[in-house]
């Protein structure tokens, strides 16, 4: 709900003939191959065909990549148009790869650090007018560089310390993965595993967490939490939309993800 009360917001603000696409891939099943991309940004986007259409970039026009990443979409509008674009991310990782990308197209990119909520102040900081903002694209969820990362701990196939934090390394103090599951009494991580990732088994898994503190047992890396969830479930097996057996734990690290 904050990230369309912010889109918005700016729609409202920069409404000169603005098309603004979702566009949401799971990056752990993104099968595209582009070595080019791969090599030099770690994202390949699994539609840019798509989104160059939608957008429909011309010379001179404005354009913000809200969720910069890897910089792999960035870098097709940039090739589609000599258009100006503003690269957001909150992930200082995500930061310095956009100023890398500004070093390559100069004055074309602007790269800013910070939240969705804190775009439009970022944008007025930078002198963007009102009514003058032409595209916004969105890519929804971590990317693939992230979730590829297993000391960022995003994903349940790597193992790494359960931290997956966007901002980490700006505000190292803020709550890890692992700090809200070893802390959170269990009504609240029922609600994060229901709200966050449609968890059916909610209450049954929140319940393991909190009964694990009793013996001892802290969860502190992804393969503990799936295990875990795994033993706490048993051999219930699992499909994801495309009907693909997934982990039992895949909708609870999704909770968390998007929690955090």
């Amino acid at each position: 709900m904050k990230l369309l009360n912010t889109v918005r917001r700016v729609l409202l603000l920069h409404h000169k003939q603005i098309q603004a696409k979702f566009f949401s891939s799971a990056a752990d099943f993104n099968t595209v191959n582009n070595s080019q991309c791969e090599q030099e940004y770690g994202h390949t986007p699994v539609m840019p065909a798509e989104i160059i259409k939608a957008l429909n970039p011309q010379d001179n026009q404005i354009f913000i990549d809200m969720t910069f990443g890897a910089g792999g979409h960035s870098r097709q509008l940039l090739k589609a148009a000599s258009i100006k674009l503003y690269c957001l991310d909150r992930d200082p990782y995500a930061y310095e790869k956009a100023i890398k990308l500004a070093d390559e197209y100069g004055k074309k990119v602007t790269p800013l650090l910070g939240k969705f909520s804190e775009m439009q102040s970022l944008l007025t900081k930078h002198g963007v007018k009102p009514n003058s903002v032409d595209g916004i694209l969105i890519d929804v969820g971590c990317s693939s560089m992230q979730m590829d990362s297993s000391e960022r701990g995003f994903s349940l196939s790597k193992n790494g310390p359960l931290d997956m934090r966007m901002d980490g390394k700006r505000y190292p103090d803020q709550p890890t993965a692992a700090d809200v599951l070893n802390t959170l009494d269990v009504p609240s991580l029922v609600k994060i595993f229901k709200a966050y990732g449609e968890e059916k088994r909610a209450l049954k898994i929140a319940q393991a967490l909190f009964d694990a503190r009793y013996m001892l047992r802290t969860i502190n890396t992804t393969h503990e939490l799936a295990d875990l969830v795994q033993s706490t479930l048993g051999s219930e097996q699992r499909f994801d939309k495309l009907k693909r057996t997934s982990h039992v734990a895949t909708k609870v690290f999704q909770a968390l993800r998007i929690f955090e």
